[in-house]
């Protein structure tokens, strides 16, 4: 089988050869590589719907978690750009990255939604924020809950060699302002 060095495809490979063997293992729940790859897609027609399209830029703020693996596969394939946040920096400082980048989705862990929650107005290109594992206190959408929404059938994605390969790191020292 002759598969092209692409995210997407890396995720396409494996669940068709190993689809009901375990893709990754979280604090609390297991995926198989079918279940991973149908949630990648739910993600990618969100995203669509919210009018995400090839080049727009989707932040995650979370720890390594199992949404944070499905977001970097889910934007790539949509032909969006993924801003992972740093964890450890101050509001501020989410402030800036966020505008500068022009993201106009955020993914926030419910742990770091504290973070964001004081400087949200100041978001000028943020559209939409969804959290991770929301609690009742959390007047923003539920991730889960967003994500059944939409289909996990096929995602119909461009052809890899027509698709940007971008990530974009912000880079932040501890005095100083972030770059990227």
């Amino acid at each position: 089988m002759n598969v092209p060095l692409v995210l997407s495809h890396f995720l396409d490979r494996a669940a068709l050869l190993y689809g009901h063997k375990k893709a990754i293992i979280g604090d609390d729940r297991v995926l198989t590589y079918l279940e991973l790859k149908g949630r990648v897609n739910q993600l990618s027609y969100g995203l669509r719907d919210f009018g995400v399209k090839k080049g727009d830029k989707v932040a995650y703020l979370a720890p390594n978690s199992i949404e944070m693996l499905e977001g970097f596969y889910g934007v790539f394939q949509l032909g969006a750009v993924i801003v992972p946040l740093n964890i450890r920096l101050k509001p501020a400082d989410y402030v800036f990255i966020l505008n500068h980048s022009e993201s106009k989705v955020l993914f926030v862990d419910q742990e770091l939604y504290h973070l964001i929650s004081p400087v949200k107005d100041e978001l000028e290109s943020v559209e939409h924020i969804i959290v991770h594992y929301k609690n009742e206190e959390i007047n923003e959408t539920d991730y889960n809950h967003w994500l059944e929404r939409y289909d996990n059938k096929c995602f119909n994605r461009e052809s890899w060699m027509k698709m940007m390969f971008r990530v974009s790191f912000i880079l932040a020292g501890p005095q100083e302002i972030p770059k990227g």
